[in-house]
C-alpha cells in the first residue's frame, strides 16, 4: 500500500510538467473543430531581413504580428480589434495580387515582416529574444485568445476586404489617406483622437545642427517658410529657403517620428517638436486602448476608426 501512495504521489507531482510538454507539442491555440477552422489557410511571410518565404498557420501568422505590432499588455478589447485590422490587411494584399497579379510590393509572398512597407511580426523565439521568457509567459496566452476570440473577421468595403492600415499614436487626430498618400479612401478619414496626446511617447524633439541641416537638403538657405497643414493637423507642406517640401518628405530625411511637428531653424541647428507616432492614418493603436478601457467593444473601436466598412465572420475568401 506505501508503495502505491508513493507512485501516486509521484504522478501527481509530475502532472504539470506532463502537461506542459503536451500543450508545448500542440503550440498556443487549443484544437478547434473543423467547422470553427480554416482548412488549409496558410500565410507566406517574406522575411525582410533574409531574403527567404516561410508558410505559416493563420493563427501563428495573426499571433506573431499582435506580438510584433501591439503592447501586448492592451485591454483585451483592443487587442482584437487589432487582430480584425491586421487580418483584414492581409487579405486586402492577397486580393490586390489575385486581381493584379504584376502588382509589386517589392517583395514575394502575401506579405513582410517589415513594418514600415507591410506589418512586423515575431515568432515566438522573436518574441523571447527581444522581450524575455516573462514577457512570453505573461503574453502568450492572452494573444492567443484574443487571435481565437475573431478568427476570421474581417472589415469590407463594397465587398472586399478594406485597407485597413494602422499606426501608434495619432498626433491627436488621424489623417485623410488622401492627405497622406495621395488617393482618397471613403473608411480612412480623419477623426478625433485626442486621447492619443496622454501617450507615453506621444512628444519627441529631434535636434540637427545647422550644417548638417543644410547638407542633408542641399542648400545654404534654410529659413522657415509658409506651412501648409492637413484637416489632421500634420504638416503637408513646408517651405524651407526658396524650397518647398511635403511632410513626408522631412519625416524621412531626419526621420521623425510623425509629420505632425513644428520646426524651428536657429543660426546653430534646427529642432523639430514633434506629435505622435507613425503615418497616422486609420486606427490608433494607443487610441484603441483608451477606447477599450472606457468601455467599447473591438466592433466599436474598428467601426469608429474606420468608417463605413462591414464587419463580416468567417470570411475567408482566398
Amino acid at each position: 500500500m506505501k508503495k502505491k501512495w508513493i507512485a501516486v504521489y509521484f504522478i501527481l507531482l509530475f502532472l504539470p510538467y506532463l502537461a506542459v510538454l503536451i500543450l508545448g507539442k500542440a503550440g498556443f491555440f487549443e484544437p478547434r473543430s473543423e467547422e470553427e477552422q480554416p482548412q488549409g489557410y496558410t500565410v507566406t511571410l517574406y522575411r525582410q531581413e533574409t531574403g527567404e518565404t516561410e508558410v505559416l498557420e493563420l493563427r501563428d501568422y495573426l499571433w506573431g504580428v499582435i506580438a510584433g505590432e501591439m503592447p501586448a499588455s492592451y485591454p483585451e478589447e483592443a487587442l482584437k480589434a487589432q487582430v480584425v485590422a491586421s487580418y483584414t490587411y492581409l487579405l486586402h494584399r492577397k486580393e490586390t495580387i489575385a486581381s493584379h497579379p504584376a502588382s509589386d510590393f517589392g517583395h514575394t509572398g502575401d506579405i513582410c515582416n517589415d513594418p514600415s512597407h507591410c506589418k512586423a511580426y515575431l515568432s515566438p523565439a522573436e518574441a523571447v529574444a527581444k522581450w524575455g521568457q516573462d514577457w512570453l509567459d505573461a503574453s502568450q496566452q492572452r494573444l492567443a485568445e484574443a487571435v481565437d476570440s475573431v478568427l476570421g473577421e474581417a472589415l469590407l468595403y463594397d465587398g472586399s476586404a478594406a485597407n485597413t492600415v494602422f499606426h501608434a499614436i495619432s498626433g491627436g487626430r488621424t489623417e485623410n489617406a488622401a492627405d497622406v498618400w495621395g488617393a482618397s479612401v471613403p473608411y480612412l478619414q480623419s477623426v478625433d483622437s485626442h486621447w492619443d496626446t496622454a501617450a507615453k511617447g506621444f512628444f519627441s524633439t529631434v535636434t540637427i545642427p545647422l550644417t548638417e541641416f543644410q547638407e542633408t537638403l542641399g542648400q545654404q538657405d534654410c529659413t522657415p517658410g509658409a506651412v501648409v497643414l492637413t484637416e489632421g493637423g500634420s504638416v503637408a507642406t513646408q517651405v524651407l529657403g526658396e524650397k518647398t517640401y511635403t511632410g513626408r518628405e522631412l519625416r524621412q530625411l531626419f526621420k521623425l517620428r510623425s509629420t505632425r511637428f513644428t520646426l524651428e531653424v536657429t543660426e546653430t541647428e534646427a529642432v523639430f517638436q514633434v506629435s505622435g507616432y507613425g503615418h497616422q492614418v486609420g486606427l490608433s493603436q494607443y487610441g484603441a486602448s483608451v477606447l477599450a478601457e472606457t468601455g467599447y467593444t473591438y466592433r466599436e473601436i474598428l467601426a469608429y476608426y474606420y468608417k463605413g466598412t462591414t464587419l463580416t465572420e468567417n470570411y475567408y475568401p482566398l
